[in-house]
């Protein structure tokens, strides 16, 4: 599956931001819908869901399918970082 390559890289960013915390999906699609309104917050959690599934099956994100929070692996941090 090929990712949104804008919306991976904004969620790294943000995830990278704060690489000690941990963020709910509710938390990063607010943060996503305030950059991009031009899909309602149904679609926009499930485009936010489905990015955070690749990620975390690249290792570059921890995703807890329990509590659905999301937090940044050192390999999320290095590639985040390769890209400024």
């Amino acid at each position: 599956m090929e990712l949104p390559l804008a919306l991976s890289d904004e969620i790294l960013k943000i995830l990278a931001q704060n690489y000690n915390k941990t963020y709910s999906l509710e938390d990063l699609t607010s943060i996503i819908m305030l950059t991009d309104n031009t899909c309602s917050e149904v679609e926009c959690q499930a485009k936010v869901l489905d990015v955070l599934i690749q990620l975390d099956d690249d290792e570059l994100i921890v995703l807890n399918p329990e509590t659905d929070e999301s937090s940044i692996t050192k390999k999320g941090v290095i590639k985040q970082t390769m890209k400024i």
